[in-house]
């Protein structure tokens, strides 16, 4: 019962309102009118069998006079005369009897049936009915449904007054059922025809309470799906549903009011982050320019075996301008992450190299501190897989750095372990532990919000802008994996994140296998670039407006055994192709230059020139999309300023071939 009934809510909650105040109208009218109808069908059904039993009794009175007193003197011939003479007459109230018993001392002495050929007889009992228990009172037995009464009466002599026996009078009630059966027809009719009125007044009134409810339905429909908000018409009703249609219609003004004003902010906002990452375009080669003539010549000054005290000076210059690149790599990146246009490679990682590029990176500070650099490689850690070798490198030398920066005695320990495998993914978790200053309980919640270090003291003392840690948490978790933190203040800290990468197959392995041993004990010093380019010859053509730049790029070229023709910017570039069109074999090409830039100035080289020459563009922007659009506009490689000398070698000799034959 209670399943059935809470189908039938659910049903009754789905309607519309339309039809729920149809199904209400129609279930409280046909309530009331069953109700009031079914007093009134029992009220004349009541009515119809006291008028049955009067008229049953009247004619048992009638018998009792006629044989009373032949009755009282035990005259039986004269009494079965007397109810011969009744009932063959044409009395029409007579008709309807259809038996008579007499009983005298509990015996039937007179017994009267109509005859067989009687339609009216409708008793099928081949014996009388028998007596009642109390044969001194009237007793009634009434049955609608087989069509009959039986009245049994006592019967009281006129002449002694003792009871000389009991008349049972069986009545045919036919004409009773047949009355109660219109009856029932008229209210039947009457429910009927009322439910129908009913149905048909509602629906024609349900519109006035319906029809501002559905203007308000369809008006939210509409702001749903199309997202643009039209005021609705006004009301002209005083009821709530007006009052409620025209408030309705007065708050879509008004967020339509919102939406327009929203719009111009989204626009403000649009136009605001544009300029601002065009800001940061420019700040990036308005900045990196002079960085990468501060840093290309405090290396070939280092080179220039300077005395003892220049060394120093040099180093500490070299060491601040590091700094800062660091300081504007952080910024851009976290422009990049903010305005959500970072985006990963998947590229083959060799984690030996990875690693080592870590050591490497932090190896004078941590020797100058004396600190203790451990590293520990689970075995069952692949070596080779698919992700972004550049974020990654990126994540561990921002936890790597900060634990030698924090870090003045003890050990900094690298730890890398697998945590799950399957056919496709690996999950690696790497583990950077110091025993530096470490970090209290209250300041690790913030510890990873932008802009944020553990104290002021501490910012003061090491320095740092508090970008590295909210960088690496932010790439960790655009990855899809997690980072988090523990530490005791005095005993030290343990950063450590996993991340997912893509498995290779065993194959895929041994294609980029080096000679590197597997276990590292001691940071790799990497080859460098002069000694793989002392015997390569080309000849290249820089399109660079910055004197400095040209300054330290072309002493580079000619120092590794390049010749090298310089255009100061992109038409005299091009103006050089035209002339001598295989000249060249590759060209560096810088981005922003005046009167035709590095982009206008590659097009031409493609399009009007139709030259197919390598073009290695350089530039100071390291903004996202830069690569794209360098390679969208036929460019074939890409080199960031400040330029490390090793990747510029490596990109040189990719385009260059060993020995130039013209």
């Amino acid at each position: 019962m209670g399943s059935i009934w809470r189908f039938v809510k659910k049903r009754f909650n789905n309607l519309s309102i339309r039809a729920k105040l149809l199904v209400i109208n129609i279930s409280i009218s046909g309530v009331a009118l069953f109700v009031a109808l079914s007093a009134i069908f029992v009220y004349l059904r009541n009515r119809t069998s006291d008028e049955f039993k009067q008229n049953t009794a009247s004619l048992s009175r009638k018998i009792d006079v006629a044989i009373n007193q032949n009755l009282e003197f035990f005259a039986r011939a004269q009494v079965d005369k007397d109810l011969m003479r009744l009932f063959g007459g044409r009395v029409l109230n007579f008709r309807t009897v259809q038996s008579v018993y007499v009983f005298r001392n509990g015996k039937i002495i007179i017994e009267y049936q109509r005859g067989e050929n009687n339609p009216d007889n409708k008793f099928e009992e081949a014996s009388p009915p028998p007596l009642p228990p109390d044969p001194r009172v009237e007793h009634w037995q009434i049955n609608w449904l087989r069509g009959y009464g039986v009245l049994y009466t006592p019967i009281i002599g006129l002449t002694n007054q003792k009871q000389v026996g009991i008349l049972c009078l069986k009545v045919d009630s036919d004409y009773a059922n047949q009355r109660l059966g219109r009856y029932l027809q008229v209210v039947v009719v009457v429910f009927a025809t009322a439910i129908v009125l009913v149905t048909l007044v509602t629906w024609f009134l349900q519109k006035a309470i319906t029809r501002p409810v559905v203007r308000l339905t369809k008006a939210a429909n509409q702001i749903s799906t199309s997202q643009e908000i039209i005021p609705t018409e006004m009301v002209d009703r005083k009821d709530e549903l007006g009052q409620l249609a025209n408030s309705f219609s007065q708050m879509l003004g008004r967020l339509r009011e919102q939406q327009e004003a929203l719009t111009t902010a989204k626009d403000l906002a649009e136009a605001s982050a544009k300029a601002k990452q065009e800001f940061m375009a420019n700040m990036s080669h308005e900045i990196r320019t002079p960085m990468t003539a501060v840093l290309g010549m405090t290396d070939l000054l280092l080179e220039k075996d300077p005395s003892a005290e220049q060394t120093r000076l040099l180093q500490a210059m070299k060491s601040s301008a590091d700094q800062l690149m660091a300081l504007l790599n952080d910024i851009l990146d976290f422009t990049k992450i903010e305005s959500g246009k970072l985006t990963f490679e998947q590229r083959v990682i060799n984690l030996n190299l990875v690693l080592q590029n870590m050591l490497v990176s932090n190896q004078v500070r941590a020797e100058r501190k004396g600190l203790q650099v451990l590293l520990d490689v689970a075995p069952e850690v692949p070596n080779y897989f698919l992700g972004d070798p550049l974020r990654l490198s990126q994540i561990l030398l921002n936890l790597f750095s900060n634990a030698v920066k924090f870090t003045d005695a003890g050990h900094v320990t690298t730890r890398v372990r697998l945590l799950a495998t399957d056919e496709t993914t690996v999950r690696i978790q790497f583990a950077i532990e110091d025993s530096g200053i470490g970090i209290d309980a209250d300041k690790l919640g913030p510890i990873f919000s932008s802009f944020t270090q553990a104290s002021s003291e501490t910012t003061r003392k090491y320095g740092g802008t508090g970008l590295g840690l909210s960088i690496s948490k932010q790439l960790v978790e655009a990855q899809g994996g997690q980072i988090s933190v523990e530490s005791r203040r005095g005993v030290g800290s343990t950063f450590s994140f996993w991340l997912p990468f893509t498995r290779i197959s065993e194959h895929s392995a041994e294609a980029h296998r080096t000679e590197t041993p597997r276990q590292l004990t001691n940071p790799l010093v990497f080859a460098q670039p002069e000694q793989a380019l002392t015997q390569r010859k080309g000849r290249i053509l820089l399109v660079e407006d910055n004197d400095f730049n040209i300054m330290l790029v072309v002493g580079l070229l000619v120092k590794w055994g390049y010749e090298v023709e310089t255009a100061t910017n992109g038409r005299l570039g091009v103006n050089a192709l035209r002339e001598n069109p295989s000249r060249y074999d590759v060209v560096l090409m810088d981005v922003q230059m005046p009167e035709m830039d590095g982009y206008q100035a590659t097009k031409a080289i493609r399009d009007e020139l139709n030259n197919p020459v390598p073009i290695i563009a350089m530039t100071a922007s390291a903004l996202q999309g830069d690569v794209q659009k360098c390679l969208a506009m036929g460019m074939n490689d890409f080199v960031s300023k400040p330029f490390d000398k090793k990747v510029l070698a490596e990109k040189l000799a990719r385009y260059v071939p060993q020995v130039r034959t013209t």
